[in-house]
């Protein structure tokens, strides 16, 4: 058994953009109160939730499997373009994931 850096990054970007554009992390933290959920919850008091640690967390964990379950000889078999082309398409779907950041009116 080895491990692929090259499969482990090709899916951890994947995961980790699919989890994004759903909103499914695999568990939430509330820094608010110091609590982390598997659960979105839903009293206020708790503040806003950081999914991002949800997603990292999915996005790690099939990328190791993935990295450690793919032969060799598929790993070869990648072209070098998917290299260059997925990490732009993860970018686009960053940035329309996160237009309003751009688009939202000033406020004051």
């Amino acid at each position: 058994m080895s491990f692929s850096p090259r499969v482990f990054s090709l899916v951890f970007g994947l995961v980790y953009t699919v989890a994004h554009l759903l909103e499914m992390p695999l568990w939430r933290y509330y820094p608010l109160v110091g609590k982390f959920s598997l659960t979105d919850l839903v009293d206020l008091s708790n503040g806003p939730s950081m999914n991002w640690y949800g997603w990292m967390s999915y996005a790690a964990i099939a990328g190791v499997i993935a990295a450690v379950v793919v032969p060799k000889r598929i790993d070869n078999k990648i072209p070098a373009a998917v290299f260059y082309v997925l990490p732009f398409v993860i970018l686009v779907c960053g940035i329309y994931t996160e237009r309003s950041w751009f688009l939202a009116p000033p406020t004051g």
